[in-house]
């Protein structure tokens, strides 16, 4: 409805609202986005066609996450839904657990959440399969939004790294920094969600 005049959102998120609902780039993450598919120690699989019928945990339907495993699931043949099963979770501690019970073969996590869940590696898993990376979270800001007013607030987030009350953001969001977005930033991700587009058409 395109009622927020200042979004935070992942790069899927972004695509559908600068295509079709006159959001404008203002800053993004500095750090690109990946997800890593992980499997257990002890299981035998080397690449993403060895989890042909079998089980993979991902985020919500939604998540940039679940969307990249599912464009690298048809990059590698297999048909998300059909050659394998797709397990939404609603937290990643859920799916790693759900990993190393054995009730699924792999997990899908933003490379950032391992160290945050495991730092230790207690689970014993392995990284399996990491996704191409593409531009990460950004704020953006709808059209009607003086020009004047984003560029303050470029220049505002851009600052964090500088002031004690922004550090304090960085660290609360997990982030490292973040710096000026540009549109074409995310045409790699335009190509991910066209191949997903075509693919839910047939």
């Amino acid at each position: 409805k395109e009622s927020y005049d200042i979004i935070l959102v992942h790069p899927f998120f972004y695509v559908e609202a600068h295509d079709n609902h006159h959001y404008e780039p203002l800053v993004r993450l500095e750090e690109p986005l990946t997800a890593m598919v992980m499997v257990r120690e002890q299981d035998p699989f080397e690449t993403l066609a060895d989890l042909k019928g079998k089980t993979i945990g991902l985020p919500p339907a939604l998540a940039a996450v679940t969307e990249l495993v599912k464009a690298s699931l048809l990059d590698a043949g297999l048909v998300p839904g059909v050659d394998v099963a797709l397990e939404h979770h609603r937290s990643k501690p859920s799916c790693l657990h759900a990993l190393a019970l054995g009730r699924a073969a792999a997990c899908g996590l933003p490379r950032f959440a391992l160290s945050q869940i495991d730092p230790n590696n207690e689970l014993k898993l392995r990284l399996m399969f990491e996704t191409e990376p593409v531009s990460n979270f950004l704020f953006a800001a709808h059209a009607r939004v003086p020009e004047a007013d984003r560029v303050n607030l470029c220049k505002s987030i851009l600052a964090w790294p500088f002031t004690a009350r922004g550090r304090k953001i960085l660290e609360g969001g997990a982030w490292s920094r973040f710096v000026p977005a540009r549109d074409q930033d995310y045409d790699d991700v335009r190509r991910h969600v066209l191949r997903l587009q075509q693919f839910a058409q047939r």
